[in-house]
């Protein structure tokens, strides 16, 4: 189906050729006022329609408007607020944590997440301000019983399968080749977003077809049989069908078992209205979408783009590792609660060892959202016991659930050691999953990237990809939202499960955040979704053609964002007068204006 419109939507010429105007004009243009009234009648009863649309939804998963975990789902009863610690800004955003708030379900900031229950008993809806580096307590919100989670990502992979069908795509390629794999896959989902909500184009179906720095291809049999190159040889082309692990595969079995073909596509027309509504309204000013929208969909994105292939799924299940202990305390019939824990070491923390004696970079709790920038030389990392402080937390949380440990992290096996001894109770109260490479992979010179780091490139982009499909199992994640890497991991595991992932982050950034800023400036500029997830100075820096201020860089870290939202500003400013211009011009050019604008629209439409 490359290079044709699934969604069925014919194409219409663009009349953006002079018309003459013959004397029947004035009847014309009346004949054409009211028709355009009855289109516009149409498209917002529409519009109205898809939005009710996903009540039909609820009805064909089984489920209640009032507990589902649908994007547009709303309802529950009141909650008190907890206030976040994290900061007070402007209308307080970076002061709201999760919402233990109102009974109405309307979000207060457009970075808030507010996403209903799905636990029984639970508290009707649960809120997380994005810009804030807590959110544990939407742990309240997530579905306690196997049927209820086999719902949700019964509901993601719908999601995901219908966004390919009202996709356009086209056999070209995504670059990227020489940046990390985490990074590299979050700004092909920052440039996907970006041309899939504004239809001017079609999608890119592959990378590039050429090694990438942290991938050789003739390692793999597979990929050299089958030819592919770089990111190809670990990933499927984007339009193509998901692989799926268990946790997904039993939530196909529950929709084959539970749901009849009529249910099916009944639940999967109400997800593709959505997704079409979405992607009409997304962009456009007058029309906000709830930051849950935004955020379930560039997830899909990124998991659509990060479709693995044999090579990842033979190299994960090779140093996938179970670890029960002796005296495990989590025995229980209830559904078990899957956490990711990334702990940084190695490069992030300049080699240097926790305990090592050194003047240590090893801090004893969590830095806030004011703590300075992290650049390199100057990046911090945290003792175990910060990490542990978090996990309990999820436990206390859980009420009662047992807790399964996704551990993501350079030295597994040391790390596992130091908390069996000095943190047994904990130890003792969880499932530990974790990936057992060889401790030798990890000894290398300063910044991965660095040339002298050549040699060990290839298999470090294999266990790169291992850790994030690892990090994409959690149902809460504790960790680094500064990087690039738990970014990414956080994104896949909200693909996963199709809703908010509760999380706590111990490098004082939120997921709006770039690890080389001060977290508490960037949250006063970030006004949107659209900004939250898709900046990146790097990027924002080709687009507006702007430099790093390289004398206070090392002090007070990137001043990328601030240039970038002035500049943004200043572009709004000059379109505002253009389209004053273009009214001026409009009035001149009178009945030859209609044709130009009416052929604009459609190109600009797609």
């Amino acid at each position: 189906n490359e290079g044709t419109d699934r969604s069925g939507e014919i194409e219409m010429p663009m009349p953006l050729q002079r018309k003459k105007v013959n004397t029947s004009t004035l009847t014309l243009a009346l004949v054409a006022i009211i028709v355009a009234a009855a289109l516009v009648a149409t498209v917002q009863l529409i519009a109205v329609q898809r939005h009710l649309s996903t009540a039909d939804l609820y009805s064909a998963l089984g489920q209640n408007q009032n507990t589902a975990l649908h994007p547009s789902g709303g309802g529950g009863r009141s909650r008190s607020r907890r206030r976040s610690s994290a900061g007070r800004r402007r209308g307080g955003k970076a002061d709201r944590a999760v919402g233990r708030g109102r009974s109405s379900s309307l979000p207060e900031s457009p970075t808030e997440v507010v996403v209903t229950s799905a636990a029984d008993g639970g508290p009707g809806e649960c809120r997380c301000e994005l810009l804030t580096l807590d959110c544990l307590d939407a742990i309240a919100c997530i579905p306690a019983t196997r049927e209820s989670l086999d719902r949700s990502i019964a509901n993601g992979l719908l999601t995901r399968s219908m966004m390919k069908v009202i996709t356009t795509f086209e056999d070209k390629r995504w670059a990227w080749s020489t940046q990390p794999i985490g990074k590299g896959i979050q700004y092909t989902t920052v440039a996907a977003w970006k041309e899939w909500t504004m239809r001017t184009q079609p999608l890119k179906e592959t990378y590039e077809d050429q090694d990438h720095m942290f991938i050789k291809h003739n390692l793999y049999p597979d990929c050299v049989a089958r030819n592919l190159k770089g990111k190809n040889c670990f990933f499927h082309p984007v339009s193509r069908d998901d692989y799926t692990d268990t946790i997904e595969d039993g939530a196909l079995s529950w929709m084959e078992d539970n749901m009849t073909v009529g249910e099916q596509k009944a639940a999967a027309t109400s997800i593709k209205d959505w997704l079409v509504s979405y992607r009409d309204e997304s962009r456009s000013f007058g029309t906000p979408r709830p930051a849950v929208d935004h955020l379930l969909v560039f997830a899909q994105l990124a998991r659509m783009h990060f479709n693995i292939r044999k090579p990842i799924v033979d190299s994960y299940a090779r140093y996938h590792r179970i670890e029960i202990p002796e005296g495990y305390a989590g025995q229980s019939d209830a559904e078990p609660l899957r956490v990711s824990l990334h702990v940084r070491r190695a490069d992030s923390c300049e080699h240097e060892i926790q305990g090592s004696g050194e003047t240590s970079r090893y801090l004893s709790k969590a830095s806030s959202i004011d703590s300075h920038a992290q650049v390199t030389g100057k990046r911090n990392c945290y003792e175990t016991a910060v990490y542990m402080g978090g996990l309990r937390r999820v436990l206390e949380l859980a009420s009662g659930r047992p807790l399964e440990v996704y551990l993501s992290t350079d030295y597994a096996g040391v790390l596992l050691n130091e908390i069996r001894t000095e943190f047994k109770d904990l130890y003792d109260r969880c499932v530990w999953r974790f990936l057992d490479f060889p401790r030798e992979t990890f000894d290398y010179i300063t910044e991965i990237e660095w040339e002298e780091n050549k040699p060990k490139h290839a298999f470090l982009g294999e266990t790169a990809v291992d850790d994030l499909w690892h990090l994409s199992h959690g149902q809460v994640f504790v960790g680094h939202l500064g990087s690039r890497f738990g970014k990414m991991g956080w994104l896949l595991a909200t693909a996963k499960y199709n809703t908010l992932i509760p999380y706590w982050t111990v490098d004082g950034r939120s997921y709006c955040c770039e690890i080389d800023e001060i977290c508490s400036n960037a949250t006063e500029l970030i006004g949107s979704m659209e900004h939250c997830l898709t900046f990146a100075h790097d990027l924002a820096q080709d687009d507006a053609d702007i430099d790093e201020d390289l004398e206070n860089y090392w002090e007070t870290g990137s001043s990328i964002r601030v240039k970038y939202v002035k500049r943004m500003a200043q572009r709004l400013v000059d379109v505002i007068r253009a389209e004053r211009e273009a009214d001026r011009l409009s009035t001149w050019l009178g009945s030859d204006a209609v044709w130009i604008r009416e052929g604009m629209d459609m190109e600009l439409n797609g």
